[in-house]
């Protein structure tokens, strides 16, 4: 069974997963994505997650 980009994205194989998205079809939307999930979560986006909470209130 052939990995999701979604997968491939998680496991930082990101290469794979662009060469699957543009075999699929390639839209304004996927491009974004893919411009996203190379930059990185953004704070927004990381404070929102629980350890990440976790780890501020222990560090106050």
């Amino acid at each position: 069974m052939p990995a999701s980009p979604h997968w491939l994205v998680a496991e930082g194989r990101l290469k794979e997963a662009k060469k699957i998205l543009k075999y699929l079809r390639e839209t304004p939307q996927m491009k974004k994505q893919v411009r996203a999930a190379e930059r990185g979560p953004d704070a927004k986006t990381l404070i929102r997650e629980k350890w990440v909470i976790r780890l501020m209130i222990i560090g106050v």
